[in-house]
């Protein structure tokens, strides 16, 4: 029976991964005018919780639509998902629309990839946080700040960027 709930749990997870990676890429997409991507398939999301913290211990006003994700039972939570495990994607790439592993291709080193953190939630799960790491073509890399998503019924929409300054 607990087999049965972890493994059901785990594939709802997956899920909410999904449908969030599909909203990012196709921002992405649309914001880079670019209509494939090329996903390395690691990225530490250790980076999107420094971010938060030092985001955190400086905001003497955090704005509205953030309030709910910095509570302190959020924040722990949040804390907790920052594991090694819970950082590499395993994907299967015939359901994202012109999206690529780069492993798959032998001249990697001339590709513009993207390294998206998997995303971490909200206690509620209302509220997704992903960050991307990018490699462009002429092999610099560049971190992005963390993009903060909500959950509207089953849509993810994008509502804040929280910088890394």
């Amino acid at each position: 029976m607990i087999i049965i709930i972890v493994s059901c749990s785990s594939s709802e997870k997956k899920s909410e991964d999904i449908s969030l990676l599909k909203v990012y890429i196709e921002n992405y997409k649309d914001k880079q005018k670019k209509d494939s991507v090329f996903l390395g398939l690691d990225n530490t999301n250790s980076e999107v919780f420094k971010i938060i913290r030092k985001y955190n211990s400086k905001s003497e006003v955090i704005p509205d639509e953030l309030k709910n994700v910095f509570t302190k039972k959020n924040y722990d939570y949040l804390k907790k998902q920052m594991t090694k495990e819970n950082s590499v994607w395993e994907l299967d790439f015939t359901n994202l629309d012109n999206v690529f592993s780069v492993k798959n291709y032998p001249h990697k080193n001339n590709l513009e990839v993207i390294y998206l953190s998997k995303p971490i939630y909200t206690v509620d799960g209302e509220y997704g946080l992903i960050q991307k790491l990018q490699k462009t073509d002429e092999n610099v890399y560049f971190i992005s700040s963390v993009e903060v998503y909500k959950r509207y019924d089953e849509i993810w929409k994008k509502i804040s960027d929280i910088s890394r300054y």
